[in-house]
């Protein structure tokens, strides 16, 4: 059994977990709950939870949750978008889709940090053409471009479509 929490950084978490939060850590326990005498956990019981590092949320995130985890970084990936495409059952026309999202990141990097890089899920589709890439980039990336610099339009104005797929 697998419990996927998206973005858990934004939930009150001793909330959410409430007693769970002693049986993340000791399994094999029961504890008693209001309305059952004996509760624990499943042993083939798996909880993933994402968290987005840009979300500044993430430093609420106790040491106490955080060692009941494994924690890693899912960072962008030509990688894993070029072998979405290569598999032959989605594609994509976008001339160098995978390199002007890496490009797209460097710079970000360079204004902000890592945490603020744009991940390759939004370029996966089905089929993605260069309708697709437009409509992500008005809908979706431009729009987080330019959240983040807010009281920096100077330097959101230089993050433009043609800057990264000049075709």
């Amino acid at each position: 059994m697998v419990l996927v929490i998206d973005e858990m950084n934004r939930a009150n978490l001793p909330s959410v977990f409430g007693e769970l939060f002693y049986l993340l850590e000791y399994r094999e326990k029961e504890i008693r709950l209001l309305q059952r005498p004996k509760f624990s956990l499943p042993s083939n019981l798996y909880i993933i939870g994402t968290m987005n590092t840009a979300d500044r949320s993430i430093r609420g995130i106790d040491t106490a949750l955080r060692r009941r985890f494994d924690i890693f970084e899912c960072p962008p990936s030509a990688q894993i978008l070029n072998a979405f495409y290569d598999n032959g059952s989605h594609v994509h026309t976008v001339t160098d889709l995978s390199d002007g999202m890496e490009l797209l990141n460097i710079q970000l990097e360079e204004h902000l940090d890592r945490h603020h890089a744009i991940g390759h899920t939004f370029f996966m589709q089905d089929s993605f053409d260069r309708v697709d890439l437009q409509r992500t980039w008005n809908r979706q990336v431009k729009p987080l471009i330019d959240e983040y610099f807010f009281d920096q339009p100077d330097i959101a104005k230089n993050f433009s479509l043609e800057n990264f797929w000049p075709e």
